[in-house]
């Protein structure tokens, strides 16, 4: 007799916070493309290591610094929002990754990022609001994640 295989736990986290880390960037980056002084995640993690003016002129390595600190802080999330669903469970999950974005945003974006940041996210009402709905969105996207490697990996 096989005994039921368990899922990761550590495995499940790292995987849903880098796959809703690259949907917050490409949501990002996509109202980059309309609103070109926006300042999605990347740009703030990259402008802990690098000045704002080589940030805000971006090319590849400043993307790629500023994701991978951002994708570190998103594992990190995924792992905490996990154990908060393995405690509560797992019914409405999605509204449940909405609260956890809304948390998110307001923890990283507005607290931390004023104070780690070079470049604090200061910017007109729009680009707040949609930083804001890109998180929800991401952490709908963290909880559905979960639940879905949670199915394959059972």
């Amino acid at each position: 007799m096989q005994a039921k295989r368990r899922p990761d736990f550590f495995i499940i986290g790292v995987l849903a916070g880098i796959f809703s880390s690259l949907i917050r960037y490409l949501l990002g980056f996509s109202i980059i493309y309309f609103l070109p002084s926006y300042l999605n995640c990347v740009r703030i993690a990259a402008c802990i290591l690098l000045p704002p003016a080589q940030v805000m002129a971006g090319g590849f390595w400043v993307t790629a610094i500023g994701l991978q600190i951002d994708m570190v802080v998103s594992v990190a999330v995924s792992l905490v929002t996990l154990f908060i669903l393995e405690y509560s469970g797992f019914s409405h999950y999605l509204f449940k990754g909405a609260i956890i974005g809304a948390t998110t945003w307001s923890v990283f974006y507005v607290v931390l990022s004023r104070s780690l940041s070079q470049f604090p996210p200061v910017a007109s009402i729009l680009a707040i609001e949609l930083s804001f709905l890109v998180h929800i969105i991401y952490g709908m996207v963290l909880t559905w994640t979960i639940i879905r490697l949670k199915k394959a990996y059972s």
